[in-house]
């Protein structure tokens, strides 16, 4: 479910309370790794979004397994393109979890647009 800019300032304060060190990637047959790679982000790209998330332009929420847990597909803002940088993430207590790294070539807005266009039907 796509959440609202309230709901977007929340997600954006608790990703703030984040460190570096708490930051963990799905490294299960270097997943990450190679999409960073094969996608051109890196990984002090995906850190610096994430620590100081002024380029997350959108997120939608999904279900997660555990209670304990909070589960997000991130929209951000490109730092060198303008366009979109894509990071499904797990929030828990003490860890921010990364499950891939995605770079749509549209730009955020088209994206956006797509995503309204979507949760309409």
């Amino acid at each position: 479910m796509l959440i609202k800019n309230s709901e977007l300032k929340i997600l954006k304060d608790k990703l703030i309370k984040y460190t570096k060190s708490q930051i963990t990637y799905n490294e299960k047959d270097s997943h990450c790794t190679i999409n960073s790679i094969r996608r051109g982000v890196s990984f002090k790209e995906v850190e610096s979004n994430l620590l100081d998330p002024k380029k997350l332009k959108f997120a939608i929420k999904e279900e997660s397994r555990f209670p304990d847990e909070e589960k997000y597909v991130l929209y951000f803002e490109s730092e060198e393109t303008g366009k979109c940088v894509v990071l499904p993430v797990i929030l828990k207590a003490k860890t921010l979890y990364v499950l891939t790294i995605i770079k749509r070539w549209r730009s955020w807005d088209r994206e956006i647009e797509r995503w309204k266009e979507q949760l309409q039907k």
